[in-house]
């Protein structure tokens, strides 16, 4: 995912997305992104008035339609994931580059 595809996805939180419990809008401080897995992007959105909400925003892809459809995405690839993300001590800059 680049730099320019994470800022598209923050911005389209930021217009689109607000708590479910007080309808009140995330401001970008409050947008935490948790983690990256291929073209998943794993964010925490903080309300000042209720608990955390998480969602999980697929980013658009640059492979082709023929690998993306090759790909099964099962439970033991989402606990992979997770574990990926629990373990990662570093921060964002570690995740977004492509070493």
């Amino acid at each position: 995912m680049t730099q320019e595809e994470l800022k598209k996805i923050l911005h389209t939180v930021y217009k689109n997305i607000r708590c479910p419990s007080c309808g009140k809008r995330f401001e970008f401080g409050h947008i935490h992104v948790k983690g990256f897995f291929n073209n998943l992007c794993f964010l925490e959105l903080k309300c000042s008035d209720h608990l955390p909400l998480y969602a999980t925003i697929s980013a658009p892809t640059t492979a082709s339609p023929d690998l993306m459809l090759n790909k099964i995405i099962d439970n033991e690839y989402i606990i992979n994931a997770y574990d990926s993300l629990t373990r990662h001590t570093g921060g964002i800059s570690e995740l977004l580059s492509n070493d």
